[in-house]
C-alpha cells in the first residue's frame, strides 16, 4: 500500500515538470476555495515525497559501495571509463562527480567552455583515483553532425554513457540548423545516435575488485512516466507539434530504441531513468521562471541526490543487461502498453531515416 502512496507522489513532481503550462491554464481559471485547497493538497504531496525520499523509498542499489561516502571510500571502478553528455549543469554536471568520486575517468560533454572546465576542477577535487583522467570537450549535441563526428573520434573503451543533455523551452516547435524538432534532436535523436555508434567500444572491464563489470547507456529522462506516441504519420512532430506530445515522443521513442540496442548488443545494459523534478538553473531565464522555481520548492530533489540515485542504477547489477525503466528511486518501473514489436521496428525505421538523411553517406551502420 505504501509504495503505490509513494509512486503517486513521484508521479505528482513528474506531471510537474511535465506539464506545467497546462497547471498555469488550470490556475488561472479556479476560485480562492479551490486555490486553498490545491495548496493544502500539495502540501500533503510534499510530505510524501519528503518521507519517500528520506524514510520510505524503495532500496536505491543492490551494489554494495554505491552509496558509500565518497570522501572516504576507495577507487573500486578504477580504470573505467564514463562519457557524460550535458555535464557542465544540473544532474548531468553531480553525475560526471559522482563518477569521478567512485575513481572512474570521465570525458564531460557540453556547450559551456566555462561551464565545462569547473567541472573538470570539481572532478578533480573529488576523484579517489590518482590515475583517473578527467577532461572537457565542447560539442553542440543538438546537431547529428557533431555527434557523430565525436563518435568517430572515440578510439578507447567505453564503459559508462550517461546522457543528460537537454533543453527547457515552453515556447512552439524550434528546430535546429539541420531542421529536426530541439527537443527532439536533444533528448533523444542524438542520444540514439551516439549510442548506436560507440555500441562496439563498449566493453567489459574488470575493477580492482577482479569482478567483470558490463559496459551501461543511461539516458536520464522520463522512464515510466511518460505516455505513448504512435502517430506515425508525423513521427518528427512537424506538423502537429505540441509540448506534451514532443514530451511524450521522446520518452517514447527512447524506450523503443534502447529495447532494439540492448537485443542487438546483449552484453550492455541499457536505461530509461526518470529522475522526477530536478532542482537545476533550467528555465531561469525564461517568463516562466517564478512559477519553476515555486515548483522547484514545492516538488524539487536536488542534483547531488538525484546523481546518487542515478549512479546507484548505472552500478546495478540488475540492470547489467537489457532494457530497464528505472523510477525516480532507482527501481525497475514499467513501459507504455504501445511498447510492442510493431511499434519499436515503426520507432527504428523513422530514426534511420532521420540519420541517413542528416548525415547521408557518413551513417553507413543503420541499425537493424
Amino acid at each position: 500500500m505504501w509504495q503505490s502512496v509513494f509512486s503517486l507522489s513521484s508521479c505528482c513532481s513528474l506531471y510537474t515538470s511535465c506539464c506545467l503550462v497546462r497547471m498555469t491554464v488550470s490556475y488561472q481559471r479556479v476560485g480562492v476555495y479551490s486555490t486553498c485547497v490545491a495548496l493544502v493538497a500539495v502540501g500533503l504531496v510534499k510530505c510524501l515525497i519528503f518521507l519517500d525520499d528520506n524514510y520510505l523509498g524503495r532500496p536505491r542499489s543492490t551494489t554494495t559501495f554505491a552509496s558509500t561516502n565518497p570522501s572516504t571510500m576507495a577507487a573500486p571502478l578504477s580504470g573505467m571509463n564514463a562519457i557524460v553528455v550535458g555535464a557542465t549543469s544540473g544532474i548531468g554536471q553531480a553525475i560526471a562527480i559522482r563518477l569521478a568520486s567512485q575513481g572512474v575517468s570521465v570525458n564531460a560533454i557540453g556547450r559551456n567552455v566555462q561551464a565545462g572546465q569547473a567541472t573538470v576542477e570539481q572532478m578533480k577535487a573529488a576523484s579517489t583515483n590518482p590515475s583517473a583522467e578527467y577532461q572537457f570537450t565542447q560539442m553542440d549535441a543538438s546537431l547529428l553532425s557533431n555527434v557523430h563526428k565525436f563518435a568517430q573520434e572515440q578510439d578507447g573503451p567505453v564503459n559508462y554513457l550517461v546522457f543528460c543533455n537537454s533543453i527547457m523551452s515552453f515556447g512552439g516547435r524550434n528546430e535546429t540548423a539541420e531542421g529536426h524538432e530541439m527537443k527532439l534532436a536533444l533528448n533523444v535523436y542524438s542520444r540514439t545516435l551516439l549510442a548506436h555508434e560507440l555500441a562496439p567500444k563498449m566493453q567489459m572491464h574488470s575493477g580492482v575488485d577482479g569482478e567483470a563489470h558490463t559496459p551501461r547507456v543511461m539516458s536520464v529522462f522520463s522512464g515510466g512516466v511518460h505516455g505513448p506516441f504512435t502517430d506515425w504519420s508525423d513521427m518528427g512532430l512537424k506538423t502537429t507539434f505540441t509540448l506534451l506530445r514532443c514530451a511524450d515522443a521522446a520518452g517514447f521513442y527512447t524506450d523503443c530504441t534502447f529495447d532494439h540496442m540492448a537485443q542487438q548488443h546483449p552484453g550492455i545494459g541499457y536505461m530509461h531513468f526518470a529522475p522526477g523534478f530536478v532542482v537545476s538553473k533550467l528555465g531561469y531565464d525564461t517568463s516562466w521562471a517564478p512559477l519553476i522555481k515555486a515548483a522547484h520548492w514545492l516538488f524539487g530533489r536536488t542534483s547531488e541526490k538525484c546523481a546518487q540515485i542515478a549512479v546507484d542504477a548505472l552500478l546495478d547489477e540488475r540492470y547489467a543487461t537489457g532494457f530497464h525503466p528505472v523510477n525516480r528511486n532507482g527501481a525497475p518501473t514499467s513501459v507504455t502498453s504501445q511498447h510492442t514489436p510493431s511499434s519499436i521496428a515503426k520507432v527504428v525505421e523513422h530514426f534511420n531515416h532521420v540519420f541517413a538523411t542528416t548525415l547521408g553517406d557518413a551513417f553507413s551502420t543503420p541499425m537493424q
